[in-house]
């Protein structure tokens, strides 16, 4: 009669918290309609011609974006006479598609101004996010992008989409270059015409080449593209000296043409996610080994602070536009930088050393944040968060071999499963060494427990070819390592609770025979009698042997969270009525609010499976046998009423993957726990378990 009690009880609850979770959307879409939204304010269509400039806008100086001990030093070369700027306009784009991007070329420059992830049959590779949660994604994520080309920015509104599929945008002066263009110095070159040879179609890769004028000294550069289907574009750098005068060239390439952080929600959510900022690799020891760093864009922004207090102090006006690396990263006289990008979370963008050809001195890195204005927010300040790999210096002599530089962009997933190919696709023949670019990849901390289940996690991906499953076994595996603690822990507190339950009469009489006698002597003979109670029962007074293995599971709960995360692998992957496992499971609502904190970028759906963690959850509990101790019972109430409430909050807007995690991880608790009452009522150590289960706590 009382197990059909229960049941009926558990029924009512459910009923009674499915009618408050309707009544919760209701009254928001009430309220939120009651809301007056300001209309959208008619924009000006964006156009393929160059946006006004401003009387009171100066122009940036492109030297002021390198180091000032390289701009004092290396003078500025002159083009030659007949060299004269083009405009994007004039300018002739050739695109080459293959089996994961298309990128497009403009001689103007001779930089790579769009890649897209479309392949040569005009099929989606990796599609944008959209922000709108019960949007599908169906447009093509455009990593690097320009203003200029129009059709290419058919569908480029940022405030349609998760920053985490942030572009890194071109610019909006046709003054400056765009990936693979040259800074300082080297300038002008990005606004003049380069002769072109190619596309040529290898079996491999696509082969483009760029030459520029030469300067008043004779110098010349060739750009040969190597566009290779593993998300890898090998830029080999040839440096001709055809003057009189020995020449000492230094190359400052821009890579990563900069994330966009307009708009200000946009903007806001990019610079709090940690996730998004600025990349590096460095290798240490002579090539032994090999450490990624990373830094968000707020870190950028303090450093520059700092530089501007410091030149302040100096008595130097103007605002610091750049910080080169050094700033931002821990300096290290034994480190080499290798490689230096962006990422906006789940993509990298990196520019560095395809291997390490044989030449002295160290590359450096800066990292540019510019202003923009365009056309269509003139009155909008934005910013761009650039990056700039620069070159040591070398000396040429007037006719002698071309100076070689091999120069390699990575734009793809932040995942070794594609970092790796990229990395050994076009590897010089004979050159045994390689760089471990997946050294950028995070991994999430404690490193020791994270990458394990990286590791598992993806080969369990590959094994079922369904991420979802793969969540699900790895669950299994890891709560079966994780058995012999928390069984230990719940038979610790169940033999616990049965003899509590025992001497409770024993326990009752001694506090009866105190009551009335508060001084310090008649409540130190209390506190000894109910210890030699307990302890004649076999009670533990502290009974940590249920509460530590607990307290032992939160590094492996740590490293969950930073390796789901952080992984790839969740990225528009499906499973059941999830569409994709790397946001929310929202299968109604998409109400705009920001309610309480579980709202996904301004929007609260409705998501099941924290629903499902804490029906769940509730009903464990509901079951379990209410303890006879008033702290105890206490504890069980705010665990049911408080901690399970504030639990559902922080799966709510989780990626789904997650969550399906720690659903899993409650069902393997439910039968672990019924199986350990059965076993312990069966050795005669508790009562009759039938029909309740024991409450798992927060397993792991």
């Amino acid at each position: 009669m009382a197990q059909d009690i229960k049941r009926s009880y558990a029924k009512i609850t459910l009923v009674v918290t499915a009618l408050l979770v309707g009544a919760l959307f209701a009254s928001l879409s009430y309220f939120e309609s009651l809301i007056e939204k300001p209309a959208d304010k008619p924009q000006p269509p964006v156009t393929n011609e160059n946006p006004p400039a401003s009387k009171s806008e100066t122009p940036p100086v492109l030297e002021n974006l390198t180091p000032p001990s390289i701009t004092e030093t290396q003078p500025a070369p002159a083009p030659p006479a007949d060299a004269s700027t083009i405009s994007y306009k004039d300018s002739r784009f050739i695109t080459v598609a293959n089996e994961s991007y298309t990128a497009v070329f403009c001689d103007r420059g001779a930089v790579l101004s769009i890649l897209r992830f479309v392949d040569k049959d005009g099929k989606i590779t990796f599609a944008r996010t959209p922000l709108h949660p019960m949007e599908s994604p169906n447009h093509p994520l455009q990593l690097l992008s320009h203003q200029h080309l129009k059709e290419e920015f058919a569908d480029r509104k940022p405030e349609l989409y998760d920053p985490a599929s942030a572009e890194f945008a071109g610019y909006w002066d046709d003054s400056l270059p765009s990936t693979f263009g040259f800074a300082g110095s080297e300038a002008w070159r990005n606004a003049v015409r380069w002769e072109t040879s190619g596309p040529v179609v290898h079996s491999d890769h696509t082969e483009l080449t760029f030459t520029s004028p030469a300067d008043s000294r004779g110098v010349s550069i060739a750009k040969r593209f190597l566009i290779y289907g593993a998300h890898k574009v090998v830029c080999e750098l040839e440096v001709r000296n055809s003057g009189a005068e020995q020449a000492s060239p230094q190359l400052f390439l821009y890579g990563p043409v900069g994330i966009a952080e307009n708009f200000k929600e946009f903007r806001e959510s990019m610079l709090e996610n940690t996730n998004t900022g600025i990349v590096a690799l460095y290798q240490s020891g002579g090539g032994l080994s090999y450490s990624g760093d990373h830094r968000m864009f707020v870190d950028a922004a303090g450093a520059m602070a700092e530089i501007d207090e410091e030149l302040r102090e100096q008595g130097k006006a103007g605002r610091t536009t750049s910080v080169p690396f050094h700033k931002l990263f821990e300096p290290d006289p034994e480190r080499e930088l290798l490689l230096a990008g962006l990422t906006n979370g789940y993509f990298i963008a990196a520019i560095g050393m395809d291997y390490l050809p044989e030449f002295e001195g160290r590359a450096g890195a800066d990292v540019v944040e510019r202003p923009d204005r365009i056309a269509r927010k003139a009155a909008l300040e934005e910013f761009y968060t650039c990056v700039t790999f620069n070159f040591p210096e070398t000396q040429i002599a007037p006719g002698a071999e071309p100076l070689k530089r091999r120069a390699a962009l990575y734009v793809g997933p932040n995942s070794e499963k594609y970092i790796e190919p990229a990395l050994a696709a076009g590897w010089p023949a004979g050159h045994d060494e390689k760089i471990s670019w997946t050294e950028l990849v995070p991994t999430g901390w404690p490193l020791v427990i994270s990458g394990p289940i990286t590791w598992l996690l993806r080969w369990l991906k590959d094994t079922t070819n369904s991420v979802g499953i793969a969540i699900i076994l790895l669950t299994i595996i890891v709560r079966l390592c994780m058995s012999p603690l928390s069984v230990k822990g719940q038979m610790s507190m169940q033999i616990h609770g049965a003899r509590m339950k025992k001497i409770k009469p024993k326990i009752d009489e001694i506090k009866e025979k105190y009551k009335n006698d508060k001084s310090r002597e008649a409540q130190m003979l209390m506190f000894q009698e109910t210890r030699a109670a307990m302890k004649a029962a076999g009670a533990s007074f502290f009974p940590l042997g249920g509460c530590l293995p607990l307290l032992l599971q939160f590094p492996i709960f740590i490293a969950l969270y930073n390796s789901l995360r952080h992984s790839f692998l969740l990225h528009h992957e499906s499973f059941l009525w999830i569409n994709d496992l790397s946001r929310p499971d929202a299968i109604y609502g998409a109400i705009e609010s920001t309610f309480i904190g579980i709202s996904f970028h301004g929007y609260v759906t409705l998501n099941i499976l924290p629903l499902i963690w804490g029906a769940m959850m509730f009903i464990m509990q509901s079951r379990t046998p209410k303890a006879t101790d008033p702290q105890q019972r206490q504890m069980q109430v705010m665990m049911t009423w408080i901690m399970n409430p504030l639990m559902i909050l922080f799966f709510y807007a989780l990626p789904a993957g997650f969550v399906l995690y720690f659903v899993a991880s409650i069902m393997f608790s439910w039968i672990e726990s019924t199986l350990v009452r059965r076993y312990l009522y069966a050795k005669g150590l508790i009562d009759d378990p039938r029909g309740a289960s024991a409450m798992p706590g927060t397993a792991m």
